[in-house]
């Protein structure tokens, strides 16, 4: 007993805000590996937890049974989740289950589903069912969709084209390279991203080829599960090993990544919640986040919108919409088989993306003033991978978006080497760096676009907010102005006024932090530029706390 005493303040304790992980380790995805630990912090002393199975009371008294992890029900052609619920009532007889994530103040909201009844119930009890569990429902909010909400959805959205192969059976590929992960809980775009990254060489070689799990942890902070290289090391050899994609009969079970997405998430609003959210919008955090973590600049420019009328399959589009527009009138619907989509090329897209573009409002430093300019974009040079976004959503009239129902026809191969950007062109001259002349130069903080202020006041909104949303988007136009009012409506400090001075103190750089990294070998403008996109990010996050 002396011995465990003399340990005792070596064990840490935890704090109401931390994380305690019980199913698995902060180097794997299965089993703690406790040596590994007592060889990086010499802590001899651990906590075992046994578990003993308690007696279930009476069912009359408590109909609702344990939490119990359970996948969605399998669809009739074998897709789906596992089943796992229903083998359970079968098993065990427990008619009742209650969806944790659709408890509210309003307990008549709650998602209880009955099994014999093979349907959404009201239990009249719940409340007090819910205290036999330490369940306070006072204080819950709505994370996920009942029963008869999902199989809306589903009804409404499932395509059978796009699921799956017409007439094939999809066969499943078990080993190295081919383990799922398990959905957490709308986490399908990061789960998407990440399978993606961990097909790429530079990925597979830092994280899984050099990178071995006992190091990744030898070299960790004193909280492995808070390091993000850790946790990108016990990702990589959790998919890329094949020790949790053998066959199955039951399906894979994958690995679950909540450690990683605790730490990638950390202190992002959008991707700590369990609310659905952009795959694009993940890339980039997530190559934001590797930056930090690791030496390395990564650039990314997402591209222009879908050029509808490069459309290869026009005559079959024109017939179809003849044909929908007869039924519309005859009050009857087009089914899914009978839906023609525009079929428009990757090659199309490219070329719309580095075509000329006419930019009104343009400020020359040459005139002094705002005239019209083209603009013409194209490679500098040519990256191992490139990352395209295709922007399928539009703005209808009313200002309602829509996402294109279109198909993207990708060759294997396709030649890029006509869109190097060849420079200063014989003709054209650069602007001059500064203004000059009697004229009234830019100012030296951002000003909202009087346009797009006006356009978007006329539609209702505080007038504070739209030159907020102007600012936010440096003027590109009215859509992308909408998108971030609309989103960031919430925001705590969006009725603050807007301040030039802490927008001055945004773009000003330290001298002596330029002429460090001069020294280094870069360029005095390339350092001003990566010390004042450094600073507005501090910015940003400063004023969002």
């Amino acid at each position: 007993m002396d011995l465990l005493r003399s340990h005792l303040h070596k064990v840490r304790i935890p704090e109401p805000t931390d994380r305690i992980h019980t199913d698995e380790s902060a180097s794997h995805s299965d089993t703690p590996h406790v040596a590994w630990n007592y060889e990086k912090t010499g802590n001899p002393v651990y906590l075992h937890i046994v578990q003993r199975p308690k007696p279930e009371p009476d069912e009359a008294d408590r109909p609702l049974k344990k939490a119990h992890p359970t996948g969605h029900r399998r669809l009739w052609d074998g897709s789906g989740g596992n089943n796992h619920a229903i083998e359970h009532y079968e098993q065990t007889k427990y008619p009742l289950a209650v969806k944790l994530g659709t408890i509210t103040a309003d307990l008549e909201a709650a998602d209880v589903f009955s099994y014999p009844e093979d349907d959404s119930v009201e239990d009249p009890l719940l409340a007090q069912h819910l205290s036999h569990f330490g369940i306070d429902f006072s204080s819950l909010r709505k994370t996920e969709m009942t029963t008869a909400e999902r199989e809306l959805d589903h009804n409404t959205n499932f395509d059978w084209n796009r699921i799956q192969e017409s007439g094939k059976d999809a066969e499943p590929l078990y080993g190295p390279g081919y383990t799922g992960l398990v959905n957490l809980g709308n986490s399908c775009y990061m789960a998407s991203v990440m399978q993606v990254m961990f097909s790429t060489h530079p990925f597979i070689s830092r994280y899984f080829e050099k990178q071995s799990l006992k190091a990744a942890f030898a070299t960790s902070p004193a909280d492995p599960t808070l390091d993000l290289n850790m946790q990108m090391t016990k990702l990589a050899h959790g998919m890329l090993s094949g020790k949790y994609s053998v066959p199955n009969k039951e399906g894979q079970e994958g690995i679950c990544p909540r450690m990683f997405k605790t730490v990638i998430a950390a202190k992002h609003p959008e991707f700590s919640s369990m609310r659905q959210q952009d795959a694009l919008d993940f890339f980039l955090h997530l190559i934001d986040q590797v930056d930090q973590a690791n030496p390395g600049n990564h650039e990314l420019n997402p591209f222009t919108g879908i050029p509808l009328h490069e459309a290869t399959n026009k005559e079959q589009l024109k017939v179809f919409h003849e044909k929908k527009a007869a039924m519309d009138l005859d009050g009857k619907e087009v089914s899914n088989e009978e839906i023609v989509r525009p079929r428009v090329p990757l090659e199309a897209c490219l070329a719309s993306f580095s075509g000329a573009e006419e930019v009104p409002d343009f400020y020359s430093t040459a005139l002094n003033s705002k005239t019209t300019a083209i603009k013409t974009a194209g490679f500098k040079t040519f990256p191992d991978y490139l990352v395209l976004q295709m922007r399928k959503f539009v703005m209808e009239a009313g200002w309602v978006p829509k996402k294109l129902d279109v198909y993207i026809d990708v060759p294997d191969t396709i030649d890029i080497s006509h869109m190097r950007s060849k420079g200063v062109q014989p003709g054209e001259e650069l602007l001059p760096e500064g203004a000059s002349g009697d004229n009234k130069a830019e100012p030296a903080y951002p000003v909202a676009s009087e346009d797009i202020v006006s356009q978007l006041a006329s539609m209702g909104f505080n007038y504070l907010h739209c030159q907020k949303a102007a600012i936010s988007t440096s003027n590109t136009g009215v859509e992308e102005a909408m998108n971030w009012l609309l989103s960031h409506m919430d925001d705590p400090d969006i009725d603050d006024p807007i301040s030039k001075d802490s927008w001055a103190a945004e773009h000003t750089v330290d001298d002596a932090s330029v002429q460090t990294l001069v020294s280094f070998g870069f360029q005095e403008d390339v350092a001003r530029k990566a010390l004042i996109a450094s600073v507005r990010i501090f910015f940003y996050d400063s004023i969002h706390r």
